[in-house]
């Protein structure tokens, strides 16, 4: 006759982290036992984990997801922050101040987060020891520097970058005045084109007829005028003011409503 197995009673409490993740790792356990995981208890046997077994760096760590967790016996880990693995390790790492971007996988959502995007922004430009109020020194920031850094998702186009920066520099700079626009639509221009001759220029309707290229070109302009606008300033104006200008001679513009 078959001797049945003896039960061990155990005090899961009184045992190490590590001795029941042991025990659920081997299959002894099919699961950790109810409350008994926390974060801090979660925390212990990560670290020992990552850092004493597999012996992993900082750079390693970012690289992983969650079929490692799944991999580990540490699926479970992932309900007590979020479903995240960045959370997990974000808790477990407090002294290396992990960002999400700087892990190999963000969850989409997470670049829909104004605050989330802000911090990104401000986290770069520390990194290019980027001046927020410097003009010249917000022109380091390209499409690339924020590849480079992770931030691929938050960009489906390098046109993009000021609708993330602007609230972050609080809008003291406009686009043109800080990047390349490549894509100059209507409505920028007309935007850049009151811009020019009401704040910077300061000039009545009949004084914008004497706009010049290289009045455009000043203010970083010059671009709009050749991509937007084919080279032509009577355009900008009409675009702008609406068809309240006329050619008059060869090269000279005038105003023919008020």
């Amino acid at each position: 006759m078959k001797k049945r197995r003896k039960y061990i009673k155990r005090d899961y409490t009184r045992m190490r982290p590590m001795d029941v993740y042991d025990l659920v790792r081997t299959g002894e356990l099919k699961k950790f036992p109810n409350n008994y995981l926390d974060k801090e208890t979660i925390k212990d046997i990560v670290r020992h984990v990552l850092l004493k077994e597999l012996k992993l760096k900082r750079a390693d760590i970012l690289l992983l997801d969650h079929n490692f967790f799944m991999e580990y016996s540490m699926g479970g880990f992932r309900k007590f922050f979020d479903m995240k693995d960045y959370y997990v390790i974000k808790y477990c790492f407090p002294e290396w101040d992990i960002r999400a971007w700087e892990m190999r996988k963000v969850e989409p959502k997470f670049w829909e987060d104004k605050e989330n995007q802000k911090e990104f922004l401000l986290w770069v430009m520390k990194k290019e020891n980027i001046n927020p109020y410097s003009k010249e020194s917000l022109r380091k920031l390209t499409a690339r520097t924020l590849i480079n850094y992770g931030g691929s998702r938050i960009l489906k186009s390098e046109d993009e970058i000021y609708t993330f920066l602007g609230p972050v520099i609080e809008y003291r700079f406009k686009e043109w005045e800080i990047m390349k626009v490549r894509a100059w639509k209507e409505e920028k221009i007309v935007a850049a084109v009151k811009w020019l001759v009401e704040e910077k220029m300061h000039y009545t309707m009949e004084q914008a007829c004497t706009l010049k290229v290289s009045d455009f070109k000043k203010y970083n302009l010059d671009g709009m005028l050749q991509k937007g606008c084919n080279h032509s300033i009577l355009y900008a104006l009409n675009l702008t003011y609406g068809n309240v200008f006329a050619r008059d001679g060869i090269r000279g513009m005038r105003l023919v409503k008020s």
